[in-house]
């Protein structure tokens, strides 16, 4: 993490941070309506934009999804204390596309996407014909949803909410019908995008997705939210989809016009392009998915009762009702928390 030091030593770095920052929390604002964990977590296409800033612009790109998340939390009137592992959670997402690729070997992003464009099959690029495919997934998918929630199969009133003012309802199953299938079109778009993608950047975007969402989810399971096993693979889900469909595109739209101005990150501070060893990005990438499926799969109702955070315990209350077995669990969090905390460290 050197680069992520030295990079306040360069002023172009420092106003590059700020741009990201204030482009991200902009991207945020317009959709902070679209509630799915109200006062936590919304539909968010932006989400794809710190993987764009990590290629582009490197640990710039980190500090500025760190800062632009907190900002969009403060003008969508979500700043709370979920908003610190929020600004933690987002800096892992920027920071670790541009590190894996490098580490597995990945030359320069634009070439290879350029590659991975022309690999595309010729309805994929016929935007016509693109359209028409994905509208036909949504009407079959917004017609299967309605189907089976007018049959009592499923039960889709509130699983979506809307913002209003300080107020929060539920969107009801019509419109949660309508934003579902949206879900199902970009995922159906995204199986396209994942079997032409290069492998490398596959990799890339799902380790800054594991670290995401295992930082994310953890916190806000530990402040008494929601459990982990749903807000993380929420955030997991969601940050991969995005950053496999509308990552690429926009990596192809900006990356040749930030290069041939030198304003990425090789061309300002190229002193800190050390090689970075494939072993430690492996490493790295399993210690994510180990806090990912360590918090879906034991479960953490325990977590706040060794702390006392996640109700009115206090933490010596807390403490007084840990068990064994809790122990074990806390033992085995913490040493994955280390692990993952190294495998950032050296890369």
């Amino acid at each position: 993490m050197r680069d992520a030091i030295e990079m306040w030593k360069e002023p172009r770095m420092v106003v590059l941070t700020g741009v990201c920052a204030a482009v991200y929390a902009a991207a945020m604002v317009p959709f902070k309506a679209l509630v799915v964990f109200p006062g936590l977590a919304e539909v968010r296409p932006a989400a794809a934009l710190p993987i764009v800033f990590s290629f582009l612009f490197g640990p710039a790109g980190a500090f500025g999804a760190a800062f632009g998340n907190l900002g969009g939390d403060m003008m969508g009137g979500m700043l709370g204390p979920g908003s610190i592992f929020g600004a933690l959670a987002n800096f892992a997402y920027g920071y670790l596309p541009y590190k894996l690729w490098r580490a597995f070997g990945g030359g320069d992003i634009g070439t290879a996407l350029t590659g991975w464009r022309d690999r595309l099959p010729g309805w994929a690029k016929r935007p016509r014909v693109a359209a028409a495919a994905l509208a036909v997934v949504f009407f079959a998918a917004g017609a299967a949803l309605f189907g089976l929630d007018r049959s009592g199969a499923l039960h889709l009133g509130g699983l979506i909410n809307y913002r209003w003012g300080s107020q929060t309802v539920p969107a009801g199953p019509v419109s949660t019908v309508v934003v579902l299938a949206l879900v199902a079109t970009v995922a159906f778009g995204s199986v396209v995008y994942l079997i032409y993608a290069p492998i490398r950047y596959v990799l890339a975007v799902a380790g800054a997705c594991l670290a995401c969402a295992g930082i994310l989810a953890w916190g806000i399971d530990l402040l008494g939210f929601v459990p982990f096993s749903v807000f993380g693979p929420w955030i997991l889900v969601q940050n991969f989809v995005l950053g496999l469909t509308l990552g690429p595109p926009l990596l192809l739209l900006v990356y040749p016009r930030v290069a041939k101005r030198y304003m990425r990150f090789e061309d300002i501070m190229p002193e800190t392009q050390r090689p970075v060893s494939a072993g430690w990005a492996w490493f790295t990438v399993a210690a994510m998915a180990a806090l990912v499926g360590l918090g879906i799969g034991i479960g953490t109702d325990w977590l706040g009762q060794v702390t006392g955070l996640s109700d009115t315990l206090s933490l010596g209350k807390g403490l007084s009702l840990v068990h064994p077995s809790l122990m074990v669990k806390s033992a085995a969090l913490g040493v994955v928390v280390v692990i993952a905390g190294v495998g950032i460290w050296k890369l």
